[in-house]
């Protein structure tokens, strides 16, 4: 690290620990907007953090983990996203694997991975359209038809195969979280046409194999003398390091969030409230339901990780978040 910079993160650390009140502590983040969702977390834990602009080379999660780890305390915590660092070998994945005391994680991939769990989208789907809708099934049904494109991801991206970068150049774009949005983008498209639930469902089933077409090209552009790697592969994905109905959770969070639940959960709403507005005969009840049929409830689906916060139905991922907390926090009364 140059020396100017360390001089001034040195600097802050020190301001910081000045200033800090006995029943608060500064946490450290990698961008603002993850500010709301770790100032919930901590404060259902009774906690009462502060979110300081720090000093650094740049956002993310590099320079945090990187310029501020030697810092940590019951006074300055870091909480990133685990990128899956703890599922593959990565420059980071020491950090989160042996997670040093005062260090958090999301557990999942990024906290957008927290926006989609199962029972949040019901409790949103059922304040808007008055009926019940089993998303675990269709989360589950997701999660394996994306199975195998995480374990791919995640078995190129370990940096034990990082050399394949220069001998295969453009092998990663194959298996790139953008490439799966573009896979995905391209069937859900289809939605858009379709008046029904079966239809919607129908799709669904047709993104396995679509993704598995595009899985099969990417592993035929390999070159003949890299043919150990798909023996490789094979070995690796006999021990699923994911569960099969949990890979929403992992697969990079604006893709999973963005480009797979908020279009699948706008053409359920659609499809839901034009039925309704059909079979209202008054003019603003009719309106209402077709006016419901056109909004884009992504805002919405945003927060919908609170109701993990509020209600009963607690996604076991932000208990882990909690229950990591709550163990560093915990005073020891021998100490």
């Amino acid at each position: 690290m140059h020396d100017s910079i360390k001089s001034k993160i040195d600097q802050f650390i020190g301001d910081l620990l000045l200033v800090s009140e006995e029943d608060k502590f500064n946490v450290l983040i990698e961008d603002k907007e993850d500010i709301k969702f770790w100032r919930l977390i901590f404060e259902s834990l009774e906690l009462k953090p502060v979110f300081p602009e720090f000093p650094s080379k740049a956002t993310g999660k590099a320079p945090l983990l990187q310029d501020y780890c030697a810092h940590l305390s019951d006074k300055l915590v870091i909480c990133v996203d685990s990128d899956n660092d703890h599922l593959h070998e990565t420059n980071f994945s020491s950090f989160i694997k042996q997670r040093p005391k005062h260090l958090f994680h999301t557990h999942t991939h990024s906290r957008e991975n927290h926006f989609i769990y199962p029972d949040n989208l019901a409790l949103e789907y059922e304040g808007i359209t008055y009926e019940a809708f089993d998303f675990k099934k269709i989360f589950n049904d997701l999660s394996e038809a994306l199975h195998p494109w995480l374990l791919t991801w995640l078995f190129f991206n370990d940096r034990s195969r990082a050399w394949l970068e220069k001998e295969i150049p453009d092998l990663k774009r194959s298996f790139s979280w953008k490439k799966l949005e573009n896979v995905a983008a391209k069937t859900f498209q289809e939605m858009q046409r379709k008046d029904s639930l079966d239809d919607i469902l129908l799709i669904l089933s047709e993104l396995n194999n679509t993704i598995l077409l595009a899985l099969k090209t990417a592993w035929e552009s390999i070159p003949e003398e890299f043919s150990f790697l798909k023996i490789q592969y094979n070995e690796y994905s006999e021990t699923p390091i994911v569960e099969l109905n949990e890979t929403l959770f992992f697969i990079q969070g604006h893709c999973a969030f963005d480009t797979i639940i908020v279009p699948l959960f706008n053409n359920l709403v659609r499809i839901e409230t034009l039925h309704k507005a059909r079979k209202e005969k008054e003019k603003d009840k009719q309106n209402h339901w077709l006016n419901k049929s056109k909004e884009d409830y992504r805002r919405e689906l945003s927060q919908s990780y609170i109701n993990c916060l509020m209600t009963g139905r607690s996604c076991k991922f932000i208990k882990l978040i909690q229950n990591d907390i709550a163990q560093d926090f915990t005073k020891n009364p021998d100490s």
